[in-house]
């Protein structure tokens, strides 16, 4: 389980019975949780197959694999480039970068959107 809980949500709870107060750090705990998942190892592996073709900071074509995210297990890649050596992964520059919505979720509702409402996202 997380062990990241909201601080103002845990302040509101903390004078209040016993009863109470583990519901809701359980729910609290819960909604983190739910929105603040795990990558899964399939969402990992397709993340790490997008290999950069040059450095997104200076685009010099100079990298280099860095190993991978001790946290997050995606690969890590370092500019050589004498005046950037900056590290950077996979996504890094893409819409996808710094989100804590998962691929995956993205995803499935461009699928659900283009399959129940085809022809919304086109301009006329």
């Amino acid at each position: 389980m997380n062990e990241k809980k909201p601080r103002a949500a845990e302040a509101a709870f903390s004078a209040k019975s016993g009863e109470l107060r583990t519901l809701a750090e359980e729910t609290i705990t819960e909604w983190f949780n739910e929105k603040h998942r795990e990558r899964s190892e399939a969402e990992v592996a397709f993340v790490n197959s997008i290999v950069p073709g040059s450095c997104p900071h200076c685009r010099s074509a100079r990298i280099r694999k860095d190993g991978f995210n001790k946290k997050t297990g995606i690969r890590v890649y370092e500019c050589l480039d004498p005046d950037c050596e900056r590290k950077f992964g996979p996504l890094t520059g893409t819409v996808f970068d710094s989100k804590k919505i998962p691929i995956s979720e993205t995803i499935e509702f461009l699928y659900t959107r283009f399959l129940h409402f085809p022809g919304t996202f086109v301009r006329k």
